[in-house]
Order: C-alpha cells, then sequence, then structure tokens
C-alpha cells in the first residue's frame, strides 16, 4: 500500500544496539556482520525480480537520546563503528554491482559541522574502499548542524539529506530532549525556512539532490511547505507515505511556493498557522491531519511527486 521507492533512512545505531555489550561496553557487530546485516534487509524489501532495493543508509549516530555511553566513548564507538559500516559497504556495492545491480547504495554521514569533517569522512571511506580492494562510496551529507549551511557553497558530497529534527531544535535553540519543547517547536520560523531555502537553492545550483528527513517530512500538513521550500524528495515514516502522496498528488508547486514566500514573510506563529491552514483546506486537508479522499482519483497515480522514500 505504501509503495516507496525505496528505504530513505537505514538507521544503523539501532541495529548496535541490538548487540551492545553492557559488561564491555562495546558494541559486537562485526564487519561481516554488518555486511550480511545490509544485504538480507536489502533483498527482502526488494519488490520480486528486483534484486536490492535502493537504500540509503545512515552511518551510526550515537548522539543525543541514542546512546547512553558517556561521551569519550560515544565518540570511539561511533568512529569505529562507521569504519566498519564502511568497510562493510564498500565490498556490498562491489558483490550487488557484479550481479548487475548498479547504485543501489547511497551512504550519508550524520552531524556534519564543515567541510573539512566531511572531507574526512570521505577519505576514510577511500581508505576502506582501498583496503578491501574495491571502488569507493561518493558519500552523502546530513545537513543538521547550522553551522554547515554557511559552507554548502564549497561542500563535497554526493547528495544531502535535511535532517529536520536536530536542524529546526537547533536553530531555534530549543533542546530536542526537553518535555518542553513542543512548545516552542516551529517548523514555520522565517529563520527555518530561509535555511531550507539556502539548502535547496544550493542544491539546484551545484546539482547536489537534496531530500528531507525526520518528523516534519512525514507530517501531511506540512507537505505544501516542504515543495514549496523547493523539495521534492522525502523520506517518511512508512505509515505516513500514503498521506503524503495523496496531499503531494493535489499540490502546484507553483502555489506551494507562493504559500512559502507568503509564510515567510508573515510576522507571528499564529498568523503563519492561520495561512498554511486555509491552504491546507483548500486541497482536502483538515487542520487535524484527515484527508478528503475523491474515490474516482485513486487510479490516477501519483507521478509528478513519485520520489518517496
Amino acid at each position: 500500500m505504501a509503495n516507496p521507492s525505496g528505504i530513505g533512512l537505514y538507521r544503523t545505531e539501532v541495529i548496535a544496539d541490538m548487540r551492545y555489550n553492557n559488561v564491555t561496553e562495546t558494541y559486537d557487530v562485526k564487519v561481516e556482520d554488518w555486511k550480511r546485516i545490509f544485504e538480507h534487509n536489502m533483498r527482502s524489501a526488494a519488490s520480486k525480480g528486483d534484486g536490492y532495493v535502493h537504500t540509503t543508509i545512515r552511518t551510526a549516530d550515537l548522539a543525543g537520546d541514542k546512546s547512553d555511553l558517556a561521551k569519550e566513548k560515544r565518540e570511539e564507538a561511533q568512529e569505529k563503528i562507521t569504519r566498519d559500516q564502511m568497510l562493510a559497504l564498500a565490498e556490498l556495492q562491489d558483490d550487488i554491482s557484479n550481479q548487475g545491480y548498479k547504485n543501489k547504495i547511497k551512504l550519508m554521514i550524520p552531524m556534519i559541522s564543515s567541510c573539512e569533517e566531511m572531507n574526512n569522512k570521505q577519505d576514510m571511506m577511500d581508505e576502506c574502499a582501498k583496503e578491501v580492494g574495491v571502488k569507493t562510496i561518493k558519500l552523502g551529507c546530513m545537513v543538521e548542524v547550522p553551522a554547515l549551511i554557511t559552507e554548502l557553497d564549497r561542500l563535497y558530497t554526493a547528495f544531502m539529506s535535511v535532517g529536520s529534527n536536530d536542524l529546526i531544535h537547533s536553530i531555534l535553540s530549543i533542546d530536542r530532549y526537553d518535555s518542553e519543547s513542543i512548545k516552542k517547536y516551529d517548523p514555520t520560523n522565517p529563520a527555518v525556512l530561509k535555511a531550507f531555502d539556502q539548502i535547496t537553492s544550493v542544491g539546484e545550483d551545484r546539482d547536489i539532490p537534496v531530500s528531507i528527513c525526520g518528523n516534519l517530512a512525514s507530517d501531511p500538513r506540512y507537505t505544501a511547505l516542504l515543495i514549496g521550500a523547493g523539495f521534492n524528495s522525502m523520506s517518511v515514516g512508512i505509515d505516513a507515505i500514503p498521506a503524503i502522496k495523496e496531499i503531494a498528488s493535489r499540490i502546484d508547486s507553483i502555489e506551494a511556493r507562493q504559500l512559502f514566500e507568503t509564510i515567510l514573510e508573515t510576522e507571528t506563529r499564529a498568523e503563519r498557522e492561520e495561512v498554511l491552514e486555509e491552504f491546507n483546506n483548500s486541497i482536502g486537508l483538515s487542520a487535524d491531519g484527515r484527508i478528503n479522499i475523491d474515490l474516482k482519483s485513486l487510479d490516477q497515480g501519483y507521478d509528478h511527486f513519485n520520489d518517496m522514500s
């Protein structure tokens, strides 16, 4: 029913946590384990005859609530896991390519704060590929640290994925893990919208694919706003895919851009939300996220916005 185009965000720290040894305080996942797990899941999720599903894999992100390790041990563990994952994926990409399946793996790095840091990760990837004697993987970058946005015009990356959760909370200077943060969370804030606009503009100017993930991408109330910001690829929760596709099929990109610019220039949060709600109502989306479905249109497809994963 969801019919995704692929796995848009493979969160590898979930797997690492399943093999965490509380006694030794280490992650007991070896290179061969990573390769076997990645291959199994890419095969299992593929449509019949496709061999492997297109998968965007995020290297281990042990920040925030994703690990209980002390900072020093967390950083050491993340570095080791990242390197092991790169070794595994370099080998797996070569195996898959030799079977005739090209460009099935995309690998992205989380929490990048500078071009130098991204370059270092690409160097690590290149070294891993050389170690196992195969071609390297050009890495993608998660844009979720505000400091990186000022350097995007010289960022060396295969693609960019906006991590909306961390980026929005950082821009608004609110603690993502504070129970009170929901009251201050405002994805329509001009600072957030300007960041989105800058990221997608750089992507268009430099011909770098840009997508967005996180809770915002899975909320149909903001789909029009994101399309207006220039996003035409979203990684969303599998349960949200049908709703996001349906809403996207109803949105004219020019009107979405006009909506984006109007909200960008609107002063208060209440007024911005009112403008967005009025637009959503016009395309059959209520304030609580319910969609008015025209059953006669269900067989028309979603061709103009089909990059959903």
